[in-house]
């Protein structure tokens, strides 16, 4: 699936998380996200599966995750940079992963 974003913006208070992104990855693609802490990395990946609102628009093959979060679920995996805790119940790890 390609993945398209036009000026993509996100804010938190004052602080401007993402300024104007925008860009085309094609399906297929390999791409990796570099940056210091704070550079946006988890921002733009909480946009993308759908977690965090923000101002322009995305798409992820013709969906946006806002609105068709459900229909990318089915279709794509996230896979966290730190574990769970394993010693958490399963109804806690869904829990955590569906908020």
């Amino acid at each position: 699936m390609y993945v398209e974003l036009r000026d993509v913006t996100k804010r938190f208070g004052r602080v401007t998380a993402l300024d104007a992104i925008t860009l085309r990855l094609e399906a297929g693609s390999r791409t990796a996200l570099i940056g210091p802490n704070g550079s946006g990395k988890s921002t733009l990946t909480r946009i993308l599966l759908g977690v965090l609102a923000c101002e322009g628009e995305v798409r992820i093959g013709g969906w946006s995750p806002g609105r068709d979060r459900a229909e990318l679920a089915r279709r794509s995996a996230y896979v966290p940079q730190t574990a769970p805790l394993l010693a958490a119940a399963v109804g806690e790890i869904v829990e955590v992963v569906c908020r």
